[in-house]
C-alpha cells in the first residue's frame, strides 16, 4: 500500500536528466574523468534532441544541413589542431628518449 506520495510532473523528468547531465559532465571536466564526463555529454544531447526534436524536423532542410555542417566543420579543425601540437609534443620528447637510450 502506497503511503500518500507526491505525484511528480510529466515535465519535470527532462530538467532532472538535464541537471544530471550537466552535473556529470562538471565532475568529468573537473577531475578529468572521460566517464562522467562522456555519460552527462551523451543525456545532455538526448535530453536536447528529445526536447527540441519536433522544432528541428520543422526548419527549412538547408538550415538544419548548414549548422550539422558547419559543426564538422569545427569538430575537423579542432581535431586537426589537437592532433598537430600532439606530434609537436612528441618531437619535443624525442631526443630526451634518445638521449635515454
Amino acid at each position: 500500500m502506497l503511503i500518500n506520495q507526491p505525484r511528480r510532473k510529466r515535465g519535470q523528468q527532462p530538467v532532472w536528466s538535464g541537471h544530471l547531465g550537466a552535473t556529470l559532465i562538471a565532475i568529468g571536466a573537473q577531475l578529468r574523468l572521460l566517464c562522467p564526463l562522456a555519460a552527462g555529454a551523451a543525456t545532455v544531447v538526448l535530453v536536447t534532441a528529445r526536447l527540441l526534436g519536433p522544432e528541428i524536423v520543422q526548419l527549412p532542410r538547408w538550415l538544419t544541413l548548414s549548422v550539422v555542417g558547419m559543426t564538422l566543420i569545427l569538430l575537423g579543425a579542432t581535431w586537426e589542431r589537437r592532433l598537430q601540437d600532439f606530434r609537436a609534443a612528441a618531437d619535443r620528447v624525442r631526443p630526451a628518449v634518445a638521449a635515454l637510450r
